[in-house]
């Protein structure tokens, strides 16, 4: 589960942090975070909240029926759903 930290000891960031400690150059960070986010898969609403947070937080216009929708690709980004 979490832990609730009431304080931050940047002593103990720069020691036991596995992103960024003591003797982690940006060029070893970069090609680390590179290497971790290649293998994750695309969060679940990237593209729903990418539509909306372009705007700027304003959903797409509404059609002739006065709905609004987000247009979200079924098959571009994994297994096509069925």
């Amino acid at each position: 589960m979490f832990r609730v930290v009431k304080e931050v000891d940047f002593g103990r960031q720069r020691r036991d942090n596995i992103h960024v400690h003591d003797g982690i150059d940006e060029a070893e960070f970069v090609a680390t975070r590179e290497k971790r986010d290649a293998s994750l898969p695309l969060p679940d609403l990237m593209l729903t909240a990418l539509q909306v947070n372009i705007r700027g937080g304003r959903l797409p216009d509404a059609d002739e029926c006065g709905t609004a929708f987000l247009k979200v690709p079924l098959n571009r980004f994994g297994p096509a759903v069925s």
